[in-house]
């Protein structure tokens, strides 16, 4: 090898070495972060865990189901079991988007620990609420036959998911199919 193919040559190793040690230290930085956020929502935990009762530990073992479509009388109720019983969380069972959206905020407002909301969301926010989209299941996206390498599943899942958490709700209800 030739001296400027050489120094090209060890140029460019220690510009590769220089790139890494500054990735290493960025994945460092942000692995301090999530640490650091994960201590502080455990340090919560704990604090809100020993402000409660016995009584109200155990209500937040349940989760109440909850039509977003009902009464006025029906969400008082539901309200009362939330703030007296301390209730850990709820399961959307239907209702509108933007009644479901009223109905959570409205609960997480007299809650006194924040509620758990889940929901079957498996194809979609439409297969537990009206006006939204239902996708077709995994069996029936891998049935597609296409030679452009799309995955139809994980994209379907992508956006199921990202319909879900932007709905508010926190804990989704998958069924396994056999």
């Amino acid at each position: 090898m030739n001296a400027p193919m050489h120094k090209k040559v060890y140029f460019l190793f220690l510009f590769q070495i220089s790139c890494l040690t500054l990735l290493a230290q960025q994945i460092s930085l942000e692995q301090e972060v999530v640490m650091a956020k994960r201590a502080t929502q455990e340090q919560w935990v704990g604090t809100t865990l020993a402000t409660l009762s016995l009584e109200q530990k155990i209500g937040q073992l349940f989760m109440i189901p909850v039509r977003a479509d009902s009464t006025e009388d029906y969400y008082k109720e539901i309200e009362k079991l939330v703030e007296k019983q301390n209730i850990g969380g709820i399961i959307i069972l239907g209702g509108s988007p933007v009644r479901v959206a009223n109905l959570m905020n409205r609960l997480q407002a007299v809650a006194e620990v924040p509620l758990l909301v889940g929901m079957d969301a498996e194809l979609g926010l439409g297969k537990t609420l009206d006006s939204a989209i239902t996708y077709p299941s995994s069996l029936e996206l891998g049935a597609i036959q296409d030679n452009t390498g799309h995955s139809y599943q994980f994209c379907s899942g992508y956006v199921c998911e990202q319909q879900y958490f932007s709905s508010g709700s926190s804990l989704p209800f998958f069924r396994r199919k056999y």
